[in-house]
């Protein structure tokens, strides 16, 4: 793809991320986590440092980091994933699929699933 579509091409960087996971899940985690410093910065440098993609590959990098043991980094990196959330907007505009309305009733509750019964 990097011949054809070149470097920064979209579906390049794609390519890129998804075999830095690959080589991770195969049990190089510091492999993956090189990988993902320079995807990084790639990806700071094509969509600028308030692009969605960022916070994906900052988590990617920090998991990889904390696969291969370097946890003072994720902190950093964790660190870092707020900042850009925040200049960006996204902590005030939370995904609907990630907030679940929340309904009260003052009847009882009935659940069919076994793990309910463990809640009680």
């Amino acid at each position: 793809m990097n011949r054809v579509l070149g470097p920064d091409h979209p579906d390049t960087l794609t390519i890129r991320n998804d075999l830095a996971v690959w080589r991770g899940e195969a049990g190089d985690a510091a492999g993956a986590a090189a990988t993902f410093t320079e995807l990084l910065a790639d990806h700071i440098r094509v969509l600028g440092p308030d692009h969605p993609h960022i916070l994906r590959s900052r988590d990617n990098l920090a998991r990889w980091r904390g696969e291969a043991e370097t946890v003072a980094q994720q902190s950093t990196d964790f660190e870092q994933d707020q900042n850009v959330a925040v200049r960006g907007g996204l902590a005030s505009q939370p995904s609907a699929a990630l907030v679940a309305p929340i309904q009260l009733s003052s009847g009882p509750v009935s659940c069919s699933s076994t793990w309910c019964g463990h809640v009680r």
